[in-house]
């Protein structure tokens, strides 16, 4: 059966500010040219067309018509940037960006595309939900940023623009959704997966006691609720499953649900200080709170693999940014700063399988517990510190140098690990959590303690395991040249190296030969770009061509161990990504513009052995070899005070493998995805609106994150797994400022 499921989400923003007045933003709806895009990307305010990187920059008056609030909502814009779900919309995005990729989808893991917000970098998953609302922009950077933040960046930002004298003022912000799941369970009283229960609030302080002195403040808060990713199982072997419940597209045999609790606190504070007419001083400070608690049936195949698996952790991050900057200063611009950050992430991992069947653990009174399941608990920090220089030089006023240099100590330390397996002393008799377990200690092994009661939470019987460290360190630059020939053109050529470090298994559950941490990515990036502005500003055309050297990208990988697979995580050595972009805004008349993108990719890995097999030539997981988009926003009727402005957009992405293997029947086919939306704004100032949206308008069916597990061998479960796109979903958005 074909299920289609629409939905009503209603948004309420309230936005309010105080004493003084914004800057005003320049207009061109006379002129019919492009609006510019002021960005931060090299620490400094600039045009985006004058900044000689591969950047797609959305203005918040973008973000608003379009009614970004998810980061798939962004990620359609971008070329060559694709976004993955293995924990459903509200948790972990994992984004995929010019093939830089991860397939570790444990709690700890940060990912190798940095997510920054008002300059503070978000490094988990726990970290990173609900950022997407009151945004001044989302700056996109494309190829490795190692000299001025220290990873590739996908950078999320909302800063706002301050305005010259003496003043202090504040603003607010506070969103709410609330929208029901769309992903059945056919199992009777099961309430659909992928609901959505989000409040969302922000308040920021600026004040500027003096010229030279600015002080900006905000905190904010978040929680995420509502039903948990639901996963859909596919290629279902009934013989380790026990049935194939054959399930609809929007089906899944989940046996249960609890609802998903993700929360965030963060506070920033960015002080600018004018030390004198040349040279700015700059800190920015930043401390995070996430807690990410989803319970969830990944199974999904009703009672046969009983029981809800447990994904959960707490983050606390504080991060410091001290930089100085020269301005004015001829031909020579420079900004040297220092970095640190220290995160400690706390994770809890619960897996049950088969619960409802008699299992291989037997007790020493002789009773066979039922089920196999396992469990970890560790604490991981971090401590990285940098210090980094950036410098431009004129050569000619055409022609400038560009040049930096970070160097990173990163210290990672795991302690209190311990893992567990056991079972149920008898069928289980409810389909809720914390099921009445007796667990034996597997990490560290303790002889005589087996099949014991265990309250999650708590320090496992035995102790745990000795500290785990590893240091690394590394040294990112950047060269460069830029060029204008003439005006409204820039050409740029440039080497640059970006790195990720040191990343812990947080997948080990069986044995100590599991506790292991793959080794620091190392990327280096040859690219050359060009940004053009015609016709009066009212055609831009950016293109860049790159290729990158791709060095230890980091894979979580099953092999065997003593009595069966185990997990660890490893590098491929060498992997090559060739490709070019192209970005193209027209605006044909002063209310209709049109937008569209093309990437073009093709990573290779061209050496990698997984499983005992060698892979070289394999396609790069999550690197589709064609992307594109094409977008078209029309102001239909400006009267009265009231504005109608209608949208369409269109983005495709070519075949996509979920995995280094390329396995063939868990790849999502090539697959274009068309949102609508019509927004009205009316009021003296345009201060409310409401649009009517259409989210995947031909309901077309896709998967948007899948993991080969049907192979008991290589630990699989007999069936893959799969979260899936939306269906067609539509709804109504109203927003108030004040």
């Amino acid at each position: 059966m074909h299920h289609r499921h629409h939905t009503i989400a209603g948004r309420i923003c309230a936005l309010a500010a105080l004493v003084a007045a914004a800057v005003p933003r320049q207009s061109s709806a006379q002129t019919a040219e492009l609006d510019d895009v002021i960005v931060t990307a090299q620490r400094q305010a600039e045009r985006a067309q004058d900044v000689p990187i591969a950047i797609t920059a959305l203005s918040g008056a973008d973000l608003e018509a379009r009614g970004a609030r998810q980061a798939s909502d962004v990620v359609a814009s971008v070329p060559n940037l694709i976004y993955t779900s293995p924990y459903g919309e509200e948790a972990q995005p994992t984004f995929a960006l010019r093939g830089v990729a991860t397939n570790d989808y444990s709690q700890n893991q940060s990912s190798p595309i940095a997510m920054y917000v008002d300059e503070v970098y978000k490094s988990v998953g726990a970290e990173q939900v609900l950022q997407l609302y009151d945004l001044d922009r989302v700056e996109v950077l494309r190829g490795p940023q190692g000299t001025l933040y220290g990873k590739n960046s996908t950078r999320n930002r909302s800063p706002r623009p301050a305005a010259a004298g003496r003043f202090a003022r504040w603003r607010a912000a506070i969103f709410y959704e609330k929208r029901d799941g769309w992903m059945n369970s056919i199992e009777p009283g099961v309430r659909p997966a992928e609901g959505v229960d989000a409040l969302a609030g922000r308040v920021s302080f600026l004040a500027k006691p003096s010229d030279a002195l600015s002080i900006l403040l905000k905190m904010s808060a978040s929680h995420s609720g509502g039903t948990p990713f639901g996963s859909r199982p596919f290629n279902i072997d009934p013989n380790v499953t026990g049935s194939d419940p054959h399930l609809g597209w929007f089906q899944n045999a989940a046996i249960a649900v609890v609802d998903k609790k993700i929360d965030n606190d963060s506070v920033s504070l960015k002080i600018d200080w004018q030390l004198s007419e040349h040279y700015t001083l700059t800190s920015v400070s930043g401390y995070d709170y996430g807690r990410w608690y989803e319970p969830a049936d990944d199974g999904s195949v009703g009672a046969q693999i009983y029981g809800l698996d447990t994904y959960a952790s707490t983050v606390n991050s504080a991060s410091e940014e001290l930089r100085i900057a020269s301005h004015d200063t001829g031909n020579l611009t420079w900004l040297g700063g220092l970095y640190y950050d220290r995160e400690s992430v706390h994770a809890w991992l619960q897996y049950h399988y088969f619960d409802a069947y008699p299992g291989s653990f037997v007790t020493s009174d002789g009773t066979t517990l039922y089920g196999f399941d396992q469990a970890n608990s560790f604490d991981q920090i971090k401590d990285s510190k940098a210090a980094f220089f950036n410098a431009n030089f004129k050569i000619t006023p055409a022609v400038t140098l560009t040049g930096g240099v970070r160097y990173t100590r990163d210290k990672v330390a795991v302690r209190n690990f311990y893992a567990l397996e056991g079972g149920l002393p008898s069928a289980p008799t409810n389909l809720g959590l914390n099921q009445p377990d007796l667990w034996t200690p597997t990490i560290p092994y303790v002889n005589g303690v087996s099949f014991v009661n265990f309250t999650p939470g708590l320090a496992a019987t035995g102790g745990t395991y000795p500290e785990l460290t590893n240091d690394s360190s590394n040294v990112s630059f950047k060269g460069g040249i830029n060029w204008t020939p003439i005006d409204d053109v820039l050409l740029y050529a440039s080497v640059s190296r970006g790195y990720r470090g040191a990343a812990f298994n947080g997948q080990a559950l069986n044995s100590p030969l599991e506790l292991n941490f793959a080794q620091p990515e190392r990327l280096t990036d040859y690219e050359v770009g060009a940004k053009t502005e015609l016709w009066d500003k009212r055609l831009q055309f950016n293109t860049a061509v790159f290729y990158y050297d791709y060095r230890n990208q980091q894979f979580l990988d099953s092999f065997a161990g003593p009595t069966g697979p185990l997990f660890h995580v490893i590098n491929a050595p060498k992997s090559k990504v060739e490709g070019a972009e192209f970005e193209l805004r027209f605006k044909a008349t002063q209310d209709l513009e049109f937008r569209g993108s093309l990437g073009l990719l093709d990573g290779k890995y061209e050496k990698l052995s997984l499983r005992g097999l060698d892979l070289s030539g394999n396609q790069l997981a999550l690197s589709p070899k064609t992307s594109a988009s094409a977008g078209v926003d029309w102001k239909a009727l400006s009267m009265a005070g009231t504005d109608l402005r209608l949208l369409l957009d269109t983005n495709y992405y070519s075949k996509i493998y979920f995995d280094a293997l390329n396995t063939q029947r868990i790849a999502q086919a090539g697959h274009a995805i068309t949102n609508a939306r019509a927004l009205v704004g009316f009021g003296s100032t345009k201060q409310y609106s409401v649009s009517v949206w259409i989210k995947n308008l031909t309901d077309r069916e896709y998967m948007a994150y899948a993991i080969a597990l049907r192979n008991p061998a290589d630990g699989g479960l007999g069936l893959d797994f799969s979260t899936i796109g939306e269906p067609r979903t539509f709804g109504i958005t109203g927003t108030v400022k004040f």
